[in-house]
């Protein structure tokens, strides 16, 4: 319903932010635990989108995760 596909957009817009920031981490930190560390964390994020934009398209509510647009080849 429009409650999930609410849900669904704003885990996947919290998800893409952790994605980005986690990525310009990896690009400045100096300590190579850091940026291992936001790699990790991109990484992870980017697999939860995967899931998230799966669980859009299953439920109905693809328009809503992005799950059929360029978003969903990330």
């Amino acid at each position: 319903g429009e409650d999930q596909a609410t849900f669904l957009r704003g885990a996947l817009a919290s998800g893409e932010a952790e994605v980005a920031l986690s990525r310009h981490v990896q690009g400045s930190a100096t300590s190579q635990e850091v940026r291992d560390l936001a790699r990790r964390i991109a990484d992870d994020h980017e697999a939860l989108n995967g899931r998230l934009r799966d669980a859009g398209a299953a439920s109905g509510a693809a328009d809503a995760t992005g799950a059929s647009g360029s978003a969903a080849n990330n």
